[in-house]
């Protein structure tokens, strides 16, 4: 059937979300979100596109199906917990893996590399790459720009007779991952290095931890930022305490769980779901932090292969991790391809199998998901859900790009598409964030959850609705924005 025709039997595309910098390179997340959801849920999606439009990804699909597909997981859930308790251990044993082999990988001489080891190497990484990638899309059916699970458990807890407010309290705390984030470790370490003002072990802190702004496409932090927040630790009673303070209670939070559980007479069969959403929400913090920080292991391998090739890293990028691999062995990278790929290209799943399509072909089915699109319109007022509660009241800045960052002032507003760990820095100054897109399980909902920063996420319009210098009162409690004039 021609392409088209297959396209328009969607009526209802909407946009799933639109990443910066985000390349073939990283096209386990096509395979996860058709061919790995399909064969975890036991249904899929019948299209969906991916479009590369320079160096921003796009992901459209039908509303209706995904909807579908969340309520289908949902119920098999409830019916059966272990399934998803079974495919988050899987998750966690790829991203383990993936986390090993970026310690392997950061101990080589990348300079002195062979061609046929930087092959077998690549080969093992996209094994370890491509099941984290593909199997963590599974869950999105339940939190990713719906909340299907949250919605169950917050019905239940409102079945107890709790208020909005201390419904929302007892959710976060007994959603609230045990577990730390590579982020938050990272805070840690560093507030015990300034405590005893460990100068020799920041160089050791440094290689440790130096990925972790490095996002999609790098760079790496440097050495002046975490020596910078060093120097700034040191001596600051006010500032040991207040952190000691808030992982004091990260130590407390397993009883605090369990004080909940008791008062509410939560039944067990609802405590495992509870454990159950917790766990999805850690394992989306644990296997994005075991992807950026490969993205950063392999970058000096994937630096030398472009050298050595006469390609540019985006040129490289441009190519899948299998497509690279074939490359390399057969000494022969298709240049006109890989530019016309880069400039526009999509990856058009049919309900079978995963197309690359480049330049007018691509254009032409991406303008029939586009047809589809609902105008949002701007308002004074609008809404999303709540990441992480708070009230806060402030300009906004509106940063999509790392590039961008420098324009935010502490206590400002940050306001973008989506977020990935290249803001980081910016969100550490930020008063709180609202995102277009996401759930609960979003780069900017697991960072609100580590920083205790108010966030509003899945919007839609707050990055078309807002710009630069905008002042507005958020209540995340509530999920809501108000444009103050």
């Amino acid at each position: 059937m021609d392409q088209i025709k297959q396209a328009r039997k969607i009526k209802d595309y909407f946009l799933f979300g639109e990443w910066y910098h985000v390349y073939w390179i990283h096209s386990s997340f096509v395979h996860g979100m058709t061919l790995a959801i399909k064969k975890e849920v036991g249904k899929g999606l019948s299209q969906l596109i991916f479009e590369q439009d320079e160096h921003i990804l796009r992901c459209y699909m039908s509303r209706s199906e995904w909807d579908n597909l969340g309520q289908s997981y949902l119920t098999t859930i409830l019916k059966d917990p272990k399934r998803l308790e079974t495919l988050l251990n899987r998750i966690r044993k790829a991203a383990d893996g993936l986390i090993t082999f970026n310690h392997q990988a950061r101990s080589l001489r990348v300079d002195s590399l062979k061609k046929e080891k930087i092959i077998t190497l690549l080969q093992e990484y996209h094994k370890f790459h491509h099941s984290t990638w593909s199997l963590g899309q599974v869950t999105n059916v339940l939190e990713m720009e719906n909340f299907f699970l949250t919605d169950y458990l917050r019905s239940y807890l409102k079945k107890k007779g709790l208020d909005a407010k201390r419904l929302l309290e007892v959710f976060q705390v007994l959603t609230l991952p045990r577990e730390l984030s590579m982020a938050q470790k990272e805070e840690i370490d560093l507030l015990a290095l300034a405590k005893y003002n460990d100068k020799k072990g920041l160089v050791a802190h440094y290689e440790k931890y130096k990925w972790l702004a490095f996002g999609w496409i790098g760079p790496d932090l440097d050495y002046d930022f975490f020596a910078g927040h060093f120097q700034g630790l040191v001596g600051n009673e006010v500032a040991i305490k207040k952190l000691e303070k808030s992982f004091a209670k990260q130590d407390k939070l397993i009883e605090t769980k369990n004080k909940y559980i008791k008062q509410l007479d939560i039944a067990p069969e609802y405590q495992k779901l509870f454990r159950l959403l917790e766990e999805v929400l850690f394992i989306k913090a644990h296997r994005m932090d075991a992807l950026y920080m490969s993205y950063s292991a392999v970058w000096p391998i994937l630096r030398k292969v472009a050298k050595d090739n006469h390609l540019s890293m985006k040129q490289l990028y441009a190519l899948s991790l299998p497509e690279l691999i074939k490359s390399l062995r057969e000494d022969k990278f298709n240049l006109t391809k890989i530019n016309r790929s880069l400039k526009y290209s999509i990856q058009y799943y049919d309900g079978q199998v995963n197309k690359l399509l480049i330049g007018e072909q691509a254009r032409n089915i991406v303008a029939v998901a586009k047809q589809c699109l609902v105008v949002e319109k701007f308002k004074d007022f609008f809404q999303g859900e709540c990441a992480w509660p708070g009230k806060v009241k402030a300009r906004v800045k509106v940063i999509n790009q790392a590039s961008e960052m420098g324009k935010l002032e502490k206590g400002e507003v940050l306001v973008s598409n989506i977020t990935d760990p290249s803001l980081l820095s910016a969100m550490k100054k930020a008063s709180a964030f609202i995102t277009n897109s996401g759930g609960l399980t979003c780069h900017a909902a697991i960072t609100a959850r580590e920083l205790k920063t108010p966030c509003v996420v899945g919007t839609k319009i707050a990055t078309k609705a807002l710009k630069d210098g905008d002042m507005v009162e958020i209540d995340a409690s509530l999920g809501t924005v108000k444009i103050i004039k």
